[in-house]
């Protein structure tokens, strides 16, 4: 009984590090065939992501995507060519397409037309899909907050402001200086995107509206004020103004910058992505680790908002979403953006 007792537990011992051995994520490189298309796929473990290369033709079509990881290989199923486009299918991933001429990538709804229908006017605006989102628009003296349940104006200045800089958003709120007061600052707003309610905040310490925002960690706000050379936190919550050290938040590490750098204005927090939106020379891209996508042959003036897989974009006078995998439809217009289309916020 005991040396049978001694086997189950040996064999119970040898199945789970089987098991274990076999979840766990690890590099790998597969080759196969789906007909005449020649697939090379590989994962790659500390980043999450996988690569394919399908080769027909003379032909190659590269795309990558993040996903945790599969046991199984030779995840393509399926695959559809068809005006230099590939739709490829799988079990265990989401399908996905890429279109590929002349050594360039582009989306498969590139140059289609986005037609919709107007649904609703608000303060000349023309709405067409508010995609379940808030949006707040700037109308020089506030914002317009327009959801599906709601169409409201947000009275904030006094006086007519064409664009603010020393703005962000933090959570489910707008942090804004208050742009009523002269060459330094002391009052900040808190815009609640939930009740469009606005709270005035009477910081603890002065800075001049000659600042920028750095970026944002956790619930402060970071600001070099280039008029006394000094980067501040503030916590709009508590009200309080702290001087900071001259760092910077890059992929998550905290780095020592110069004064003379600071005072270029152009430092801000950066975090590199392996996947996201890029826009060059008003030409919107898609950027993966193998190659950049063109997304649209619309000319885009702004991308508004984006993560790795949605972004918001302007071209002329109209806001867009675009979806990497679905395609792009029509938000809003505006006349407006087509001059100043800078401080539109959008919220879930």
């Amino acid at each position: 009984m005991k040396k049978s007792r001694n086997l189950v537990i040996f064999l119970t011992g040898v199945f789970a590090l089987f098991l274990i051995v076999s979840l766990t994520p690890k590099d790998y490189e597969y080759k196969y065939k789906i007909g005449k298309t020649e697939i090379t796929e590989s994962y790659n473990a500390e980043s999450d992501v996988y690569s394919f290369s399908f080769l027909l033709n003379d032909e190659t079509y590269l795309y990558s995507l993040s996903n945790k990881y599969i046991r199984e290989r030779g995840l393509i199923k399926s695959l559809t060519v068809k005006d230099n486009c590939l739709l490829a299918k799988s079990d265990y991933l989401d399908s996905f397409s890429i279109c590929h001429k002349d050594s360039e990538y582009y989306t498969r709804y590139y140059s289609e037309e986005v037609d919709s229908k107007v649904i609703d006017t608000y303060k000349n605006i023309n709405i067409y899909n508010l995609n379940n989102q808030k949006y707040f628009v700037w109308n020089y003296t506030g914002f317009l907050s327009i959801s599906d349940d709601k169409k409201d104006e947000i009275k904030v200045f006094e006086t007519d402001l064409y664009e603010l800089e020393l703005i962000t958003k933090l959570k489910n709120y707008l942090v804004v200086a208050n742009y009523d007061q002269k060459y330094e600052f002391d009052q900040m707003y808190l815009i609640n995107s939930k009740n469009n309610r606005v709270k005035e905040l009477n910081l603890d310490k002065k800075i001049y509206f000659n600042s920028y925002i750095l970026g944002i960690y956790k619930k402060d706000i970071y600001f070099y004020d280039i008029q006394k050379e000094k980067e501040y936190r503030v916590n709009p919550f508590k009200e309080t103004v702290t001087k900071n050290a001259y760092e910077i938040l890059v992929d998550d590490n905290w780095e020592k910058v110069s004064v003379n750098k600071l005072n270029k204005k152009d430092l801000s927090f950066s975090k590199k992505e392996l996947f996201g939106y890029v826009l060059k020379d008003n030409v919107l891209y898609y950027e993966m680790p193998t190659q950049m996508i063109r997304v649209t042959n619309m000319e885009v003036s702004n991308v508004v908002e984006s993560n790795e897989k949605e972004a918001y974009f302007i071209s002329g006078d109209t806001l867009y979403h675009v979806d990497f995998d679905k395609g792009i439809k029509k938000i809003m217009s505006y006349s407006e953006w087509n001059f100043n289309n800078k401080n539109i916020y959008i919220f879930e």
